[in-house]
């Protein structure tokens, strides 16, 4: 090949592969052994690549197309891994090992890699100075040296933030820092400063940039939100919900990874559910033309998700309902003048239903609540088996039982799965659904 031709050869495929990826990797402890290169998509993580290192532990993830950018980890079978960033840079090596795969960590041609890496050191080393403080210390003095030593984190923290702006590893750091309470808020008393933080939670996320779908930082925050922040009342989570969801419109991505998220974790058997947050929010995308992935199957499904479960909202008054007492005489709810009604939808052959009933009952029993009418709805059809379990088993309950003759009257309560707990208003407006049975005067009149 003429010279000029073999130049112009390496040059083109010099072009080309800059334009994927090379990773050099040496994992010293994992001789011989697959690893992979993996990224996260909220707290999923899903596999890239894939190679065997050699025997000097040596081995080269590449690729003609270049990765998105985000977090990502490099990943032996035992599940030991470690965080490295993909950004602009895609061409550089890294080194590890075994024994300690922190302090360990280093890099050779990705300044984001190196500046992460030694953040990483700073953090561990100074955490285990807060482990391993004297306890024989006074409680005061360990606390000061706590705070102290967590101070430093934030200070670099925010160093970092500053001097490597315009990184992704300086928006990393940014995202995941925590709402900085002003001190005009503070002097206005913990309330104040509560409230402050809980608006702000979310303001260090810049949701243009689908970068961060590829890290766990999204995903972590929105539940620690709603899991350990968010009062847990219907106004407050369809407020926080529509926010959140707000937000993300700005991005199309960014949006739909927020939307399907608390899709799931608001529905009926996701991790914080909240029929009433879940409606609105369906509600209000439902009919625009945000939801840019939903086929009209998934749409429809949508819809009859929402009339499923309107019927039973906090707030509405309770269905109207057929139930028959032990005589199998008609029973009407309306009738039931007590400030409280709590009904418990149950099976008798359910032995999570027994266990329900047995909480109701010990409750049932207390002075307390004497401002409460437990009624239970048994949903089977089966009347002799009804009858003998409450013979066996005597509450201070009006039994009543679904009429057999007209199921169709159990559709608009949902009774998706037993037991179910309603406790009703003496409106007959449906205040709490499923609250926990031990709790319940904890709901009802704010003490124990």
């Amino acid at each position: 090949m003429p010279p000029a031709l073999t130049v112009l050869f390496s040059f083109l495929t010099f072009s080309i592969f800059s334009q994927g990826y090379q990773i050099d990797v040496t994992f010293k402890g994992a001789e011989n052994k697959k690893i992979y290169l993996g990224t996260y998509y909220g707290h999923q993580k899903l596999i890239v690549d894939s190679l065997v290192l050699d025997q000097s532990a040596t081995g080269r993830f590449s690729g003609k197309e270049k990765l998105e950018q985000g977090l990502y980890m490099i990943i032996l079978p035992d599940v030991s891994y470690f965080d490295i960033i993909i950004s602009d840079d895609q061409t550089f090596s890294v080194y590890n090992d075994l024994k300690d795969i922190t302090f360990n960590f280093t890099c050779e041609g990705s300044d984001e890699n190196r500046n992460f890496s030694e953040f990483q050191k700073f953090v561990s080393s100074t955490l285990n100075q807060i482990k391993t403080l004297n306890p024989a210390l006074p409680e005061n003095v360990k606390a000061l040296k706590k705070d102290s030593l967590n101070n430093l984190i934030i200070s670099k923290r925010r160093e970092i933030i500053l001097k490597l702006k315009g990184s992704f590893f300086a928006d990393l750091v940014y995202t995941m820092e925590e709402p900085d309470v002003p001190d005009s808020v503070v002097a206005k008393g913990n309330a104040a400063a509560f409230q402050y933080y809980k608006t702000n939670y979310f303001s260090h996320i810049n949701f243009k940039d689908e970068r961060l779908l590829k890290t766990p930082i999204i995903f972590n925050k929105i539940n620690n939100f709603f899991l350990n922040l968010c009062e847990w009342n219907p106004d407050s989570i369809i407020y926080y919900t529509l926010s959140l969801c707000e937000k993300a419109e700005v991005n199309k991505q960014v949006f739909y990874y927020v939307f399907n998220q608390l899709y799931h974790s608001l529905e009926v058997n996701g991790k914080y559910p909240s029929d009433e947050a879940f409606v609105a929010m369906l509600k209000k995308y439902v009919e625009s033309d945000k939801l840019w992935w939903a086929e009209k199957s998934q749409l429809e499904d949508y819809r009859k998700q929402i009339k499923l479960l309107e019927p039973t909202l906090a707030g509405k008054v309770a269905p109207e309902i057929l139930l028959k007492d032990v005589n199998l005489n008609d029973f009407r709810l309306k009738n039931v003048e007590t400030k409280w009604v709590v009904l418990l939808f149950w099976d008798p052959e359910c032995k999570h239903c027994i266990s329900f009933y047995e909480k109701l009952k010990s409750l049932a029993l207390k002075p307390e609540y004497s401002g409460i009418t437990f009624i239970t709805v048994n949903t089977t059809t089966d009347i002799n088996k009804w009858k003998s379990f409450i013979e066996e088993n005597p509450a201070p309950f009006i039994q009543t039982i679904a009429d057999p003759s007209k199921p169709q009257m159990l559709d608009p309560w949902n009774i998706f799965a037993t037991p179910r707990i309603f406790v009703l208003d003496s409106g007959l407006h449906i205040r709490l659904k499923d609250p926990d049975p031990d709790n319940l005067l904890l709901y009802l009149y704010g003490n124990n």
